[in-house]
């Protein structure tokens, strides 16, 4: 453009003055004016190109858009003509943190709050097992390791498939029977190797008959959930799963997100067998925490799974070894259906026809948990471990002389004796001059004691 001017004005200026003039300082100022001033239009000329072509391209953008947004309302038109429901436009909802729109949205179903209490009276307290494992349910039972928790899960596992009456784990509850016999029951046993299943179960030649163990014993969350998935559909009935134990099925169990996991994973089998007609119970077995002292009262912290799991359980039990070897303690920490009691169940373990616990009685925890271990206090000849009402007789206890005792009597060497109890387990005696001095202590103490 600025060429042009140039070009068309230039003949006119230099034909209008004296050639003499045009190299003046007089000619040479008016030049660079109408070189200015031909700049300046040049400039004006191109910010009017420059904002007409934006003006453009910000409606062809516009018109973009306005396609985009047809488009994509046309689309979703279709997609509520498929679904057979009405579209709406309205708004988003507010503080709706899913972000979804109205359209999206199923109305929840409503019904009667006396309806939802007694639409199930003829069932409602239907409870498979002791009192506290309730149809339907997902029910935690937990305990420190090798504390006998396969042999409850077993009872219960037996008494639910046949039905019979069982005395009830809970104070101030009546004896029950499961009213659902022939209910099959399928255990996950990640833990028990063989040979100590058929020792325990297999010693009497009892029948399980409605009893399923599944070979399997590696299991993740995924793959357990699956499984259990294809049993509900395989089965199609009411049925009871037990999972022994949860800690197996994957090592961060303690993990909200793993554990919320599994909850979820388990309402959704609930939920998906209940709309096809029947029921699944779950049964879930894991660990208390390490760091639980024997003889304190069992509560809910000493489980070893996350708060995601726990807070989502029907009843939550616990078993205990107690001070006396062939018993075990059972309680109730929490439970969805029944006030908890005061008193814990005493379970007495009986090898026939199968390794099982029975009901005894029920005590106060403090009764029956082990006694807390105290000071050795020694003295002259005896002392007492760290259980109340074991004598001690220098390095051993007092059975343990009594019987060195007995093999001395009987003919045995000093030297004899020290390989005998050495190879036993009492690793402090070494020598035939231990074993006199506790020879000649506990001596001392029958002569006292007559």
């Amino acid at each position: 453009m600025t060429e042009k001017l140039i070009t068309d004005i230039a003949p006119v200026v230099v034909d209008k003055m004296d050639i003499g003039k045009l190299f003046s300082k007089k000619g040479a100022a008016v030049i660079g004016t109408c070189l200015l001033l031909l700049l300046g239009v040049d400039y004006v000329l191109m910010l009017i190109r420059t904002s007409g072509e934006k003006d453009v391209k910000r409606l062809e953008h516009e018109n973009r858009m306005t396609e985009q947004e047809a488009d994509h309302k046309n689309r979703m038109d279709e997609i509520q003509a498929k679904k057979g429901t009405v579209p709406n436009t309205e708004k988003k909802l507010k503080n709706n943190d899913a972000g979804c729109d109205l359209e999206e949205y199923t109305p929840a179903q409503w019904e009667n709050f006396d309806d939802a209490v007694y639409k199930h009276e003829g069932g409602h307290s239907e409870m498979l097992f002791g009192n506290f494992i309730k149809k339907g349910g997902i029910h935690l039972i937990g305990g420190p390791k090798s504390s006998g928790k396969t042999i409850v899960v077993t009872t219960i596992a037996e008494g639910i498939s046949s039905g019979k009456a069982c005395s009830s784990w809970v104070e101030g509850k009546k004896c029950t029977s499961s009213g659902q016999a022939g209910q099959k029951v399928f255990i996950y046993d990640l833990e028990m190797e063989e040979d100590a299943l058929k020792d325990r179960n297999g010693r009497c030649g009892h029948k399980f008959p409605g009893v399923k163990r599944c070979k399997n014993n590696a299991f993740t969350v995924n793959t357990w959930l699956k499984d259990v998935g294809s049993v509900i559909g395989n089965e199609a009935e009411d049925m009871t799963v037990i999972l022994d134990n949860v800690t197996r099925l994957n090592t961060n169990m303690t993990q909200p997100v793993t554990a919320r996991k599994l909850f979820d994973g388990i309402k959704n089998l609930q939920n998906k067998a209940k709309q096809n007609g029947f029921v699944v119970t779950f049964i879930l077995v894991c660990h208390l925490g390490n760091d639980r002292q024997p003889y304190t009262p069992i509560t809910l912290k000493d489980f070893a799974v996350a708060d995601s799991l726990t807070t989502g359980m029907d009843s939550i039990t616990a078993i205990s070894p107690s001070r006396t070897g062939n018993e075990v303690l059972f309680k109730v920490i929490c439970s969805r259906h029944d006030c908890t009691t005061d008193k814990v169940a005493v379970l007495g373990k009986e090898e026939k026809p199968f390794l099982h616990v029975e009901f005894l009685r029920f005590d106060d925890e403090c009764n029956v948990l082990p006694r807390k271990k105290r000071p050795v206090k020694k003295t002259d000849n005896s002392c007492k471990s760290g259980d109340i009402g074991v004598r001690m007789v220098s390095i051993v206890t007092y059975d343990v002389a009594v019987e060195m005792s007995k093999d001395r009597s009987a003919g045995m060497t000093l030297k004899e004796i020290v390989k005998k109890y050495h190879d036993q387990g009492i690793e402090r005696l070494k020598h035939e001059t231990q074993v006199s001095r506790i020879l000649k202590n506990l001596a001392e103490i029958e002569n006292a004691v007559d």
